[in-house]
């Protein structure tokens, strides 16, 4: 019985000292949490820059002159691959992040809506005024994209 207690006693000393080395170990876990939140802010504000500096390529492509429909086209579907990267890089980045579901849920839902205005845009029968409006519409995603994408600060 006294072999019994002594293991017993032995057992209760060693979780409290697991208890103490953990605890220090738990404010290091928080402070990795904030750095892998940050440097996800980091990359969705590189990327969101990136997706409207491709916005205004394609308002430029949608204004030139329209002696070069294909390579016109090819520069636009180009640029919309590049987006389309750019958020799944997003979606990704979240991920790792533990972000939360709503969030994730949101870039899906974005690309989605972004992917309609893209078929306005690669469509040579659509006039130049309505592929003005989609790309306007892709701005105003652009926008909601990086409200989404980027965690607010404490």
């Amino acid at each position: 019985i006294k072999m019994i207690w002594r293991f017993m006693l032995m057992t209760v000393f060693m979780v409290l000292v697991n208890g103490f080395i953990s605890l220090s170990l738990f404010n290091q876990n928080a402070k990795l949490h904030e750095s892998v939140t940050q440097l996800s802010n980091n990359s969705a504000e590189e990327i969101t820059k990136e997706i409207a500096q491709n916005a205004d390529e394609i308002e430029d492509l949608i204004a030139a002159p329209k002696t070069n429909e294909d390579s016109i086209q090819n520069a636009m579907q180009e640029i919309i691959n590049k987006q389309n990267k750019a958020l799944d890089s997003i979606k990704v980045t979240l991920t790792i992040a533990n972000s939360t579901e709503e969030r994730i849920t949101g870039i899906d839902n974005l690309k989605q809506e972004m992917a309609a205005n893209y078929k306005v845009l690669l469509n040579p029968n659509v006039d130049k005024t309505t592929k003005m409006e989609a790309n306007q519409n892709l701005k105003a995603l652009n926008t909601d994209l990086k409200r989404i994408a980027i965690a607010p600060t404490k």
